[in-house]
């Protein structure tokens, strides 16, 4: 199997995160989102999140 035939079969299978939901989310769940990647709409999600429980850093 090359390259580009495994990831075919990989996207075949369907495979996703689940949804995150970060207002349902304890702050150390949030605490430990900085290990992991996320997309763009996940990211705004987060901030507006922390920034709400005041756990964001405030920009200069």
């Amino acid at each position: 199997m090359n390259l580009s035939e495994a990831f075919a079969q990989i996207d075949s299978m369907g495979l996703s995160s689940p949804k995150l939901i970060p207002s349902e989310m304890t702050d150390e769940e949030l605490s430990h989102l900085r290990f992991t990647t996320f997309s763009k709409e996940d990211e705004e999600a987060i901030m507006a999140e922390l920034k709400k429980r005041n756990l964001a850093l405030s920009s200069i």
